[in-house]
């Protein structure tokens, strides 16, 4: 199973603000570790949610023993963390996030490679020590076409950079990370494009990080398939150890050796 885990902080030293990142580390985070790594719910979120929907009744006999059977790892997809603030005006929690700071990605997720490193060790230290695969990770930063087969994308190489020394930080730091996806999880922004080489139109070198971010002049995508490449009915391939995948359009290749 792989969990989508977003670090909450709060914005202030405030109370509520304390509160607030509690709730939110609660609502993404332990709602759906705990289930899977201790047996049962958080109980702080089980009161809180009961105060404000009513009863909740979904889970029904044997669920929990079928959500707690052991798993082999746990995969975990990290894309930023939260800085959160109490909002009476919001609508769910009453929970906000504030802006992005200077760094951030064109979808104004926050830069934040620490918390990655965070993340991997409390999985660790609070819930169980077992295999970890970030199975998620990238970001989408403006795009510029390429020039002579290249793409300048200097923050792209920064946000992975950054985020790799985190992953051997929590390595040096004693957790069992098995494997960090190496191929660069892009999202779709206006029109942005994964360029992908392929040598002789058929196969990709399995050693090489090949993927490249652009904008074709029609602002749209281009499939392996365009290239020479075959692609199955769900828009993936393996070609020469190298997995390829269509994410929302977007190809991305990299090794999964």
């Amino acid at each position: 199973i792989a969990l989508n885990l977003t670090p909450a902080y709060p914005l202030s030293d405030s109370d509520e603000d304390r509160a607030a990142a509690r709730l939110m580390d609660g609502f993404h985070n332990r709602w759906f570790l705990d289930p899977v790594l201790r047996g049962g719910y958080p109980v702080d979120m089980v009161d809180e949610l009961t105060r404000r929907f009513g009863r909740l009744d979904a889970i029904r006999a044997g669920d929990l023993e079928t959500i707690a059977e052991p798993i082999d790892f746990l995969g975990v997809n990290y894309y930023f963390s939260a800085r959160v603030f109490a909002d009476a005006d919001e609508p769910i929690l009453g929970v906000s996030s504030a802006p992005a700071g200077e760094h951030a990605t064109a979808m104004g997720w926050e830069v934040t490679p620490d918390s990655l490193h965070e993340v991997l060790l409390r999985v660790k230290r609070e819930y169980a020590d077992l295999p970890l695969i970030v199975t998620e990770n990238g970001a989408a930063f403006e795009d510029v076409p390429p020039t002579n087969g290249l793409v300048d994308d200097p923050q792209r190489l920064a946000f992975l950079r950054s985020h790799l020394e985190a992953l051997q930080r929590a390595i040096a730091d004693g957790v069992d990370v098995r494997v960090g996806v190496r191929v660069d999880r892009v999202e779709r922004v206006d029109g942005g494009t994964v360029w992908v080489h392929v040598d002789d139109g058929t196969s990709i070198a399995a050693t090489e990080l090949l993927v490249a971010v652009g904008r074709t002049p029609a602002g749209r995508g281009f499939g392996l398939d365009e290239v020479g490449v075959e692609v199955d009915q769900w828009g993936a391939v393996v070609v020469d150890d190298t997995l390829a995948t269509s994410v929302g359009g977007i190809w991305a290749v990299g090794d999964v050796t």
